[in-house]
């Protein structure tokens, strides 16, 4: 039994040092999205924290689309980082890009706005981070309501 050697040793400490490495990405990348986020200056920009509640008023009025866009910038819309009309027909909810298709998020979005009162809006749901580190609308979901 002297001299051998114990089988999956090597492979075990492999495991473990590709294990580590990978662990110190996933680290790397959250800090470098959350700097991205919140541009480097203020980390709680699009956080969770500097949400505030709102209620949604059902009219399309002016000041409806403001309680709209708070809405979707409160902690009752988790999903939403932001939010802006850009166009009277047109509007616009800022998520973090996690790979998957948002039509469905942009489809709720309509139902929401659909209860407020209001009809023939096309959503967009764009990256966030994209927007916010480039200027560019990279558009993750749509949905058009009738």
């Amino acid at each position: 039994m002297k001299g051998k050697k114990k089988k999956g040793g090597c492979l075990k400490w492999l495991l473990i040092g590709v294990g580590g490495v990978f662990g110190i990405g996933l680290i790397s990348t959250f800090s470098t999205m959350n700097e991205a986020i919140s541009g480097g200056s203020n980390p709680s920009e699009y956080g969770e924290s500097s949400k505030k509640e709102a209620i949604i008023k059902p009219s399309g009025q002016t000041s409806d689309r403001d309680a709209i866009v708070k809405h979707f910038q409160s902690n009752a819309e988790p999903i939403a980082k932001d939010a802006v009309w850009t166009s009277k027909n047109i509007f616009k909810i800022g998520v973090i890009d996690d790979g998957t298709s948002r039509d469905g998020y942009a489809q709720y979005v309509g139902e929401v706005l659909a209860e407020a009162g209001y009809s023939r809006i096309w959503i967009h749901v764009v990256d966030i981070v994209k927007l916010k580190k480039d200027g560019k609308w990279i558009k993750l979901g749509e949905y058009h309501m009738e």
